[in-house]
């Protein structure tokens, strides 16, 4: 197929391990026309070095400097990037040959697409999902994404409204214009979807396409993230939510947040839970205006982002024993308040 340009751009940090998988996969994409790009966050293993040297159609730009943090990067590639057409892809996920070209179909589907994301199985187990589209829980927190299941188990082909993670194809005019990637968000949950979350309160689509597929390396995360996660968390509430959304769900938001902290406890992660709240505080003043700039291009209520998905531990808190049976227990409650003040959230 061949169309607009587009630019794929691999975001890496010392991916030795991982990147030549990934490049070696581009070299079979079968869309044209096509840049390759490879935007280096100061990698100190060698990894861009070796990358320029074996692929001599790879542009590569490094970072002066590390961020540390994937929105900058993600920023950066969005800038250097010499197409409308972006598709933003982690150094451990590998795409397959036509998974470009069905991704930039959707992105045509109609007018209005901003982004289309792949659907991603995992590297070593290919029948099995690692991702297949989400949404955002009201209470801020991970929707139902499939993680697990077989391909059997969804056979579904058509896009469909989704959030992206950090595998996704922008039209980089919308992407600018919405002004990027918060890059204060820290890296570990919510950073790569928040943009998507933008897109789509400013009016425009974020389709996942499940014709469109990719690989992805899982690798173990343990307590690392989950400061990070916290922070996003409330970061992510209090930009993206209307203030009539944060009124109504408070009830639901304070017993959430005890049993957040509750578990937070079991799991050794309080004090982690304890500085991202200070953290939000501190960064008051910088949330605050964030949160202008994104209700001034709202053109969709939050009855249309937000769901009552089923509560899925993710990150710092998953697998956890605790996390299933409180889940369980309050599954029934949170459902059952979400009925009840959907409709005031209809415009």
């Amino acid at each position: 197929m061949e169309g607009e340009a587009l630019t794929i751009a691999v975001i890496n940090h010392n991916g030795s391990d991982v990147l030549k998988r990934t490049l070696d996969a581009l070299q079979k994409v079968t869309y044209r026309p096509l840049e390759l790009l490879l935007v280096d966050d100061a990698s100190t293993d060698g990894s861009d070095l070796w990358a320029r040297q074996a692929y001599p159609s790879l542009r590569v730009v490094r970072m002066a400097s590390n961020a540390g943090r994937p929105s900058i990067v993600r920023n950066r590639a969005l800038r250097e990037a010499r197409s409308r057409y972006v598709l933003l892809l982690d150094h451990d996920v590998c795409l397959r040959p036509d998974a470009p070209t069905n991704l930039m179909k959707a992105m045509r589907l109609r007018p209005g697409v901003a982004a289309t994301a792949p659907r991603l199985v995992y590297a070593n187990d290919p029948n099995r999902l690692y991702g297949d589209g989400t949404n955002l829980h009201y209470l801020c927190i991970s929707g139902f994404n499939a993680r697990g299941q077989s391909i059997e188990q969804r056979p579904i082909r058509t896009p469909f409204p989704s959030l992206a993670g950090g595998n996704v194809l922008f039209d980089r005019e919308v992407a600018l214009w919405l002004g990027g990637y918060d890059e204060d968000y820290h890296f570990g949950w919510g950073e790569d979807a928040e943009l998507c979350l933008r897109c789509r309160i400013a009016g425009f689509d974020v389709l996942h396409v499940p014709e469109a597929v990719g690989s992805h390396v899982e690798r173990p995360r343990g307590l690392n993230r989950a400061e990070a996660q916290f922070y996003n968390r409330y970061r992510m509430m209090f930009t993206i939510y209307e203030t009539r959304t944060l009124l109504l769900l408070a009830p639901a938001l304070i017993v959430f947040e005890f049993c957040l902290l509750v578990l937070s406890m079991s799991k050794g992660t309080a004090m982690m839970y304890l500085r991202a709240i200070r953290g939000a505080i501190r960064d008051a003043g910088p949330i605050t205006w964030q949160r202008a700039q994104v209700q001034a291009t709202r053109m969709v209520g939050d009855l249309d982002l937000l769901e009552a998905s089923p509560l899925i531990s993710t990150g710092a808190l998953a697998e956890s024993r605790r996390v299933a049976f409180a889940s369980s227990m309050l599954q029934g409650m949170f459902n059952r308040y979400w009925q009840m003040i959907s409709r005031q959230l209809e415009p």
